[in-house]
C-alpha cells in the first residue's frame, strides 16, 4: 500500500546505514514506513516484524519510537478520512496498526480527536465557500460528525468559527458574476442574482446566496433589473439589490446541524 507510506530506498540511507554500523531511531523509522509501504495491507505486517526492526536499530517501538509512532497513526487516519468516510476494511487497518505501533487508547483517543477537528473544519469551509448551507449539506455535515464522532457542541463550535471566517471573506472579498458583486464593513451590501423564472425568483436568489452567513441581514431594495432576451421572449432576469446589515455584535452565526 504505497500510500499513505513512502517505500525508502538504499539510497535513504537503510541499508547502507546497517553495514556501515550506523543505527539510529531516524533509520527505524524509515524503514518502518517502507514495510508499511511495501504491504500489501498492513494487517499483513506483523507485530513480530516492528518488533524486529526496531530492535536491530536498538530502540524500542513504545519507547523512543513513541512520537513517530504517533505520526505513523495519524497520518494513516487522515488518509482513511480523504473521502470524509471510514470503511471497515480501514477501521480494522488502523486497529491493526495500533496494536503494532503498541498505541494505548489515550494515544488513538487524542490523534482521532485531532483529526476529527481537522477534518470537520475543512469541510465546514467547503460547504461555506458559496456563502450557503442547503438542506443536502446539513446532511451531509451531520452525517460526517456522526462518523468523525464528534460530539455535537463541539461540531458547533467548530461551525461557529467556520462561519466567523466565511463571513469576514465575504466582508473583505470582490467577487462577480450571480454571487456578491461588493461587500463594505459599514453595513451595506450589494448582491447580485438571476433566475429563468422570474423577477422575485431573481431577488430570493440573490438574498439566499448570503441568508446563512449573514444572519443580520435585515432589509434590501431593488436597485437594478434588467432582462436578457432572445427568440422573442425573456430569457433570464438580472437583479442588483443594495442591503443592509444589522449590529452583528453579539450574534451568532446560523446554526450547521439540526
Amino acid at each position: 500500500m504505497a500510500e499513505p507510506f513512502e517505500r525508502r530506498t538504499e539510497s535513504d540511507g537503510g541499508v547502507i546505514s546497517r553495514v556501515l554500523g550506523s543505527r539510529g531511531r531516524s533509520q527505524a523509522f524509515k524503514e518502518l514506513e517502507s514495510l508499511f509501504a511495501g504491504a500489501a495491507s498492513l494487517r499483513d505486517v506483523s507485530a513480530e516484524q516492528v518488533q524486529e526492526l526496531c530492535a536491530s536499530y536498538g530502540v524500542e517501538i513504545d519507547g523512543g519510537m513513541r512520537a513517530p509512532a504517533r505520526s505513523f497513526y495519524k497520518r494513516f487516519l487522515e488518509y482513511c478520512f480523504v473521502d470524509c468516510a471510514l470503511s471497515d476494511e480501514e477501521s480494522a487497518d488502523l486497529a491493526h496498526l495500533q496494536i503494532l505501533l503498541r498505541l494505548d487508547e489515550t494515544d488513538t483517543a487524542q490523534l482521532q480527536d485531532e483529526v476529527a477537528r481537522s477534518v470537520y473544519g475543512e469541510a465546514i469551509g467547503d460547504v461555506l465557500r458559496d456563502y450557503k448551507l442547503d438542506e443536502e449539506e446539513k446532511r451531509f455535515l451531520s452525517g460526517l460528525r456522526a462518523e468523525l464522532q464528534l460530539a455535537e457542541e463541539v461540531a458547533q463550535t467548530i461551525y461557529e468559527e467556520g462561519a466567523r471566517k466565511a463571513h469576514a471573506r465575504f466582508l473583505s472579498t470582490t467577487t462577480s458574476g450571480e454571487g456578491v458583486v461588493l461587500a463594505s464593513r459599514t453595513g451595506r451590501i450589494e448582491l447580485k442574482g438571476s433566475s429563468t423564472q422570474g423577477l422575485e425568483d431573481a431577488i430570493q436568489r440573490a438574498i439566499d446566496r448570503v441568508a446563512d452567513i449573514l444572519p443580520q441581514l435585515e432589509s434590501a431594495k431593488l436597485s437594478d433589473a434588467r432582462v436578457m432576451v432572445g427568440d422573442g421572449g425573456i430569457k433570464e432576469w438580472r437583479v442588483v439589490l443594495q442591503g443592509w446589515l444589522g449590529n452583528p455584535a453579539g450574534q451568532r452565526p446560523g446554526h450547521g446541524q439540526d
